[in-house]
């Protein structure tokens, strides 16, 4: 049986969590939290552009710097750095990407 062409978004092996953080209640805590602590079994690398450990993890500044294949991307990042992080993540062949963002009113 072949691979079906959603199985990166809802079971991959890797993830990349943009916006990852130790700032307690923000989105990129939060989600990097749950994926650690709710038994996700795959290759999790936090990218956080200033700090070299979130959350007990090695963090990486850019997923350029990921040696690995990513087949996740999950951007919790402000509206305006999506664009430049969505063409990142393509050119390190991610397969599906999530985001997750919001405007302050």
């Amino acid at each position: 049986m072949s691979q079906h062409h959603l199985k990166p978004l809802f079971e991959p092996k890797s993830v990349a969590v943009f916006g990852a953080s130790d700032r307690i209640d923000s989105v990129g805590q939060i989600v990097f939290q749950n994926m650690l602590q709710n038994g996700y079994q795959g290759a999790l690398y936090p990218i956080n552009t200033t700090r070299p450990e979130v959350q007990g993890c090695k963090a990486y500044a850019s997923i350029a710097q990921i040696a690995e294949p990513v087949e996740l991307a999950v951007i919790a990042t402000p509206p305006e750095s999506v664009p430049d992080l969505i063409e990142e993540c393509g050119k390190h062949h991610v397969k599906a990407a999530v985001i997750i963002t919001a405007v302050s009113l």
